[in-house]
């Protein structure tokens, strides 16, 4: 019998795998890594920025919780933070809000 997460992840893989491009929604662990160094170089950035960079930065930022680096949605003043997570991490996350709630 398989566990919630289990199940969980056996959906995620089956929908990764219908996806066609990599312009996806769902972000693998080494994509959300690649992101994250992304937006970092992009902030970083004295000399002219890339068009990559500043579509990155449009659309992403990143936020030290805890010593760790997350990926969030870019912030406009008075916007809650919206948190972006890896596929690894999705049931996990999805649990947690489920329990705050």
């Amino acid at each position: 019998m398989f566990s919630y997460k289990e199940k969980f992840d056996l959906l995620i893989k089956k929908k990764m795998s219908m996806m066609k491009g990599s312009n996806s929604k769902i972000l693998t662990p080494a994509k959300y890594a690649s992101l994250i160094r992304d937006v970092q170089a992009a902030k970083s950035k004295t000399k002219k920025k890339t068009s990559k960079g500043y579509r990155r930065l449009d659309k992403y930022s990143t936020l030290d919780v805890e010593g760790e680096t997350k990926l969030i949605a870019s912030l406009e003043e008075g916007d809650q933070v919206r948190f972006y997570v890896h596929t690894e991490s999705l049931f996990d996350a999805c649990k947690d809000v489920h329990n705050q709630t």
